[in-house]
């Protein structure tokens, strides 16, 4: 059994790779246009898919360790003040440096939406975030005052109806919206608080893991597989199930499955640690910049869209270097930001004394 410190180094890389998955199902989705003069080949496709197929556990791996971490943690109006300042300041510095050192005309409604986030749903992650964070105290003692066989069977019912509803239709009557969704981050929430407080995930070893993160992606990907067959021959197959969005059963399990992994990492090092950490807290800058609405069309969108690639092997590099440069150039930008929030805090602290 790992002591308390290494579980929260996991959690930490987890965070990380789900923040380089995040930029990464980015730069996949939106960006790197097939430039070629021949239609792009089979090949070619299927590895695009199958790295898509990857990519989205992302979210679900951010909302898995929050249930993780916030089962043991307080509810704290303080840290919800910090978090909005912080999603409000980083909306507002993203669009004065568009508008100051860009010939992007940032209009005075984008500011205006910057200064509400939340309420204007400028990120949906973030929005239905603070849904959740508003229950945490009791969704906390319920999950608290639960069995774990109780709490186990919940989860698991949860988590098999929203699957299946997802797997059958794309868009069912769960409201869960393929996963965009408030109601979609409880039910990992409580996935996470369930692994936090059984540690179910301990068992299983490095191998069984990555075993099952590896058949989870080639079934996911597999419909992807029919579908740029039908493409490439132009023999129709019919497409019974509904394989994608964060919901996908196979999404789940890669998600869970990179979380388990993660957990068992062992830092020794504490400078290693502390770098860990520091990259840990910067995640989510990185997604407010990223993700940023006019950021994302007038700049992501569009200079991503010009690494035009010819095939497979310029696809895997590009891809790559994009989602690398992205994550270091977004972390650098937030590390300045925590610099400056520790400054503000620090000559607070001095006046006050």
């Amino acid at each position: 059994m790992r002591n308390s410190n290494d579980r929260i180094i996991g959690v930490d890389l987890a965070k990380i790779v789900a923040m380089l998955l995040v930029v990464a199902v980015h730069v996949n989705g939106f960006g790197l246009p097939y430039a070629g003069n021949e239609p792009p080949g089979l090949g070619y496709l299927l590895l695009r898919s199958f790295m898509g197929a990857i990519f989205g556990a992302c979210i679900n791996i951010f909302a898995i360790a929050s249930g993780y971490v916030g089962i043991t943690s307080s509810f704290k109006i303080s840290r919800m003040i910090r978090l909005w300042i912080q999603v409000v300041f980083t909306g507002l510095a993203v669009l004065v440096c568009l508008d100051f050192f860009t010939d992007i005309d940032v209009q005075i409604k984008e500011y205006l939406k910057a200064c509400i986030p939340i309420a204007k749903e400028e990120y949906w992650y973030m929005t239905a975030y603070f849904m959740l964070c508003f229950i945490m105290p009791v969704l906390n003692a319920g999950i608290k005052s639960l069995a774990e066989n109780e709490l186990r069977n919940i989860v698991l019912l949860l988590l098999g109806v929203v699957c299946v509803e997802s797997f059958v239709c794309s868009v069912g009557a769960l409201g869960v919206e393929g996963g965009y969704s408030f109601e979609w981050l409880l039910v990992l929430y409580m996935v996470g608080a369930y692994i936090r407080l059984y540690d179910p995930l301990n068992k299983p070893k490095w191998a069984l893991l990555g075993s099952a993160c590896v058949c989870a992606m080639v079934a996911g990907w597999m419909p992807q597989v029919v579908q740029k067959f039908t493409f490439i021959t132009g023999v129709h197959i019919p497409r019974l199930f509904e394989f994608g969005g964060y919901t996908s059963p196979f999404t789940v399990i890669i998600a869970l499955c990179i979380f388990a992994l993660c957990l068992k990492v062992r830092i020794d090092s504490e400078r290693t640690r502390r770098i860990v950490g520091l990259l840990s807290s910067t995640t989510l800058g990185v997604y407010l910049i990223l993700v940023q609405p006019v950021f994302f069309r007038d700049v992501f969108g569009k200079y991503v869209a010009k690494f035009a690639i010819y095939g497979g092997v310029e696809y895997s590099f590009s891809l790559i270097f994009l989602t690398c440069g992205i994550y270091v150039a977004c972390t650098l930008l937030d590390l300045l930001r925590i610099m400056l929030f520790r400054s503000i805090e620090d000559f607070l602290a001095i006046r006050q004394r």
